[in-house]
Parts: structure tokens; C-alpha cells; sequence
């Protein structure tokens, strides 16, 4: 069943163009000649699903029509051609606190936002000590808004958005508001709504939250849907692209700085290509799933058109959170390659594999010895895999399972 249905959905803005000085100027001019007026296409013939329950993010620059959508689907801007289906209640965190009367207090704000979006007063009731300690202003509360601070507002502004027990929640940007300690507890609370089955669509330029919460990816661009598919095969896409454009005014040439702001992408100075990448198991069946006491392969197929005398392999392994496990190279465990051209399949083999339950990235590269920041060939983040617990496993977030061994050494009768 789906959620959300937008059909050939447009959105287009009319800009007077007019400059003036004073207000006889402006007056003159629009009775003198008309004012010519500039139109701006913020969405053009838009058309997608979501199921219910799944987690959609919408990524794209600046200026490509993002916010635009979501105002759409919340009701707040009507498109000017095209049709939207939402089924169920709808809560968006799109401007927080926007509604609120400065004069009232946190206490009488919250009845008046939580009206605002569709909740009864006995619904606000229900949850109103939920959403004073959500917001951590309990000291505040009675005091009107004027004096809280930006933080403040946004925070009590989300706490009653995330309190309507919505079916579908519309967010835009807004998990970067407040400290660091407000912050997490909002994503886990964006993450409850997933694990409770509603329908998230999700704006935003982080692609570590994007993978962490959705399941599919809209890529626009100047308007447009450019791809949309599953989170690591859009937000790869998008990276590719980036870097693409990027190289088109720089050299091609490795960026630590750059790699931050395109997490997921391939870039280096092109002499060797890794042509694919497998991940494998101990019996060489190719897998997305392993048990964390099985043997993870992992095969990069090479290709060259020149003699590279001293290559190095790099196996980078992180949770999908971004924690980096273990970055490690072929040179520092003791394996000197002879010189490669042509097609070469270089393996490296984690066995036991000790990572614990839960999904990882996997991040690849080639590159002269003693050169790392400059690789012939770098896979950023681009492979994914889970890892299974055993089944009387411990379950949580600990990153690896570190082997131990367990003995009885003393057994007695007594009792304390």
C-alpha cells in the first residue's frame, strides 16, 4: 500500500523584477509600464511512490527543489499542476517553532502548536509531560518564549512534532538543531518512528543519516528527479557525480578534505582501475550476509594498461554510522606484490571475521607504496554487507567480538 503518490507534480514561482528607491518610485513604475516578472521552476513533472512504512531521503544541491517538495506534501505550498495522495496523518518538522506567540509561555505554546498540527487537547494532555521533558525546558516552561533562546524554541518545537503520533513525518534538516546531546536523542527518536512502521520523507545533506534511516533515495537536481532507488546505490550515484564535476576544474589528484564532503565515491589519478570488488565468503560464495564466525573475502579485480612495479592494497572496514573498525594494507602485514599490468585479482582474508552484528561499509584502494593520499584507484565507502551474530550471540553496539577464553577455575558449595 502506498503512503505517498505524486504525479507529474510542478511547482513554478513568479519574481517581479523591480528596483526602486522609495515608495513613489515603486508606485510610478507599476502605473506607468508593467512590471516584468521572472519565472522560476522549482519542480518539474515529479512523480514518485512510497509504501507505507518505508523511509524515503530526498538529497540534490541547494536550489533543486527540496524544501519546495516537502511544502507540497505537507499542504503548505499548493503545486501549480500535478496531484499529491497522502494517506494518514501527517506531521513535518519542516520550520520549527514557526507558530509559536512569543508573548505565551512554553506551557500555553504547546496546547497552541499541538492544536495547530491536529492534536486534541485531551491528545496534548496525554503527552504533554513527554514533550516538556523531550524538550529538557522544564525549568523554563512557565516563562514566555520571547526569553528562550534559538535552541530552546527549536527544540520545544520539535518535541511537539514528534508527539502527534503521525503516519507519515515530513523532516527538513531540522536534526541538526540544538547540542550535541538533543541531537542524538532526536535521530533515536526518528528512529523509533521507523522501527514503528511509519513513513518517513527525509531532507537532507547528510548522507551518514541518510543511510543510517532510509530505505530508498530521491535524488533532484534544478527540479528534476535525477535517480531514486536504494539509499547506497543513489547517494554513490550523487558522489560519482560530484566528484565528476569536481575534477572538471582540479586535478585529479586524491583530496582528504574533499573525501569528507563526498563519503561515498570513487576518485585517484587513473593508471590502475579496480574494475569490480566481490565480498565473498570462506567458501568463495559471493554474499551480502555473513555470520561473524565465518571468513570474509574480499577480491579486488585490477586492471592496468602500464607496469605498476609496487602496488599497495588498502581494506578499509566501518559501521554504517561511520565508526572506523580497521583501515589496513597489504605493505604493513608483510606482502610485497610483484610488478602487476594487465588484469590481476588481488584477496584479502579476515578469518575469523570478529565484527559484530550489524551493517558495515567497505571501502577499497590501490595505490604506489609509501603513497597513500595519492591511490591509482579509491572505492570510498561503495560496498555494503551485515553481519549475522551467532545465534546465542550478545546483541548491542559493540564493534567487534574480541575472543576470549573462559575457565572454571574454582568451585565450592559455600554460599554467601
Amino acid at each position: 500500500m502506498n503512503a505517498i503518490t505524486v504525479n507529474q507534480l510542478s511547482k513554478h514561482y513568479y519574481i517581479r523584477q523591480i528596483k526602486t528607491s522609495t515608495i513613489k518610485e515603486l508606485v510610478l513604475k507599476r502605473l506607468l509600464k508593467p512590471v516584468p516578472k521572472m519565472e522560476v521552476c522549482a519542480l518539474r513533472d515529479v512523480s514518485f511512490t512510497v509504501k507505507k512504512g518505508v523511509a524515503l531521503g530526498i538529497i540534490g544541491p541547494n536550489g533543486s527543489g527540496k524544501s519546495t517538495l516537502l511544502r507540497c506534501l505537507a499542504a503548505i505550498t499548493e503545486p501549480t499542476s500535478g496531484t499529491i495522495e497522502v494517506q494518514g496523518k501527517v506531521a513535518s518538522l519542516l520550520e520549527l517553532g514557526a507558530g509559536f506567540h512569543l508573548e505565551l509561555s512554553g506551557m500555553e505554546n504547546i496546547y497552541l502548536s499541538g492544536s495547530f498540527l491536529g492534536m486534541s487537547k485531551a491528545e496534548i494532555d496525554a503527552q504533554l509531560d513527554n514533550i516538556i521533558q523531550f524538550a529538557g525546558i522544564e525549568e523554563f516552561i512557565y516563562a514566555p518564549v520571547k526569553h528562550y533562546s534559538s535552541g530552546m524554541h527549536v527544540r520545544l518545537g520539535f518535541s511537539v512534532a514528534v508527539h502527534t503520533d503521525p503516519d507519515v513525518l515530513l523532516i527538513d534538516e531540522v536534526l541538526a538543531v540544538g547540542d550535541f546531546h538533543f541531537q542524538v536523542k532526536s535521530f533515536e527518536k526518528i528512529k523509533q518512528f521507523k522501527s514503528q512502521g511509519k513513513t518517513i520523507i527525509f531532507v537532507t545533506h547528510n548522507f551518514e543519516q541518510a543511510e543510517m534511516i532510509c530505505d530508498e533515495i530521491l535524488w533532484l537536481d534544478k527540479g528534476r528527479i535525477n535517480s531514486c532507488g536504494p539509499t547506497s546505490e543513489v547517494i554513490a550515484q550523487h558522489s560519482q557525480q560530484y566528484y565528476q564535476d569536481y575534477l572538471a576544474t582540479h586535478p585529479r589528484k586524491f583530496d582528504v578534505q574533499l573525501s569528507h564532503i563526498i563519503p561515498h565515491s570513487r576518485m585517484g589519478s587513473g593508471e590502475a582501475l579496480i574494475e569490480m570488488v566481490k565480498i565473498k565468503n570462506g567458501t568463495g560464495q559471493e554474499v551480502r550476509h555473513i555470520s561473524t564466525d565465518e571468513t570474509l573475502v574480499v577480491e579486488a579485480h585490477i586492471k592496468t594498461n602500464t607496469v605498476l612495479p609496487n602496488v599497495d592494497c588498502f581494506i578499509g572496514l566501518a559501521r554504517e554510522d561511520g565508526l572506523l573498525i580497521t583501515l589496513i594494507n597489504s605493505w604493513n602485514q608483510g606482502v610485497r606484490f610483484p610488478p602487476i599490468s594487465g588484469r590481476a585479482v588481488i584477496v584479502a582474508r579476515f578469518d575469523p571475521l570478529l565484527l559484530a552484528e550489524g551493517r558495515y561499509v567497505l571501502t577499497v584502494a590501490i595505490a604506489p607504496v609509501g603513497e597513500p593520499l595519492n591511490p591509482y584507484d579509491l572505492h570510498l565507502r561503495l560496498y555494503r554487507f551485515t553481519v549475522k551474530a551467532w545465534p546465542s550471540g550478545p546483541r548491542g553496539r559493540a564493534a567487534i567480538q574480541v575472543p576470549a577464553r573462559f575457565e572454571l577455575v574454582k568451585c565450592s558449595e559455600d554460599t554467601y
